[in-house]
């Protein structure tokens, strides 16, 4: 009876066992999926430094205006043609408005009131599960009174609470010179460059 007893007791021990390790695996299993699903902002700014101005792109893909201005698709899950202007025209304002560029004394640099836009919209409009194979790029020009020595660049693309996490690639190149700064620009964190006009610019790679 003991011996009978001591088996059963094994065998619901084992069981146990073997039912934690399965959660345990189908857990760990499943964090990739959850990791993967949860939005992110991808970004990328070219910027151009010149001596009386500033000209910079910004590329996003069709899935940032679905996230940040709540684009609701159609029936068939698609955004429609109509849809996606309405959010390239709410998306001309986000950028300008988030992606900043200070002079020395902290003040915004005055940009063309103008944003160009190069997508074309396709005439059926865009499944919900193809957004990310579609970029657009902003163009936005800011003025210069003369040729700077400081410029800080920032981006608020996350929003003031953080909701949607933003990573943008932001590569900055003087007039004249090489590559200056081609790095990641992190929500609400600024980089500041030194531009030099009457010397061969210095890179990031160069010695200090």
């Amino acid at each position: 009876m003991r011996d009978i007893i001591g088996r059963r007791s094994g065998h619901r021990l084992f069981n146990w066992q073997r039912l934690r390790m399965w959660s345990v695996l189908t857990m760990v299993m499943c964090l990739p999926v959850v990791a993967s699903a949860h939005p992110v902002s991808v970004s990328r700014s070219l910027v151009y430094v010149a001596g009386d101005e500033v000209r910079a792109t910004v590329e996003v893909f069709l899935e940032d205006l679905f996230l940040f201005h709540d684009l609701q698709p159609n029936t068939a899950d698609y955004l429609d043609a109509v849809t996606i202007q309405q959010g390239i025209e709410l998306h001309r304002s986000f950028v300008a408005e988030r992606f900043l560029i200070q002079d020395v004394g902290g003040h915004r640099l005055p940009t063309s009131p103008a944003v160009n836009v190069n997508f074309e919209i396709p005439v059926g409009g865009v499944p919900l599960a193809e957004l990310m194979s579609h970029k657009l790029t902003f163009e936005l020009r800011y003025s210069l009174g003369a040729p700077p020595e400081f410029l800080t660049f920032s981006q608020r693309f996350a929003g003031d609470a953080g909701l949607l996490p933003a990573e943008m690639q932001l590569t900055v190149k003087q007039q004249g010179g090489d590559v200056l700064h081609d790095k990641a620009l992190v929500t609400g964190v600024p980089v500041t460059l030194r531009f030099v006009w009457d010397r061969p610019v210095l890179s990031d790679e160069s010695s200090d």
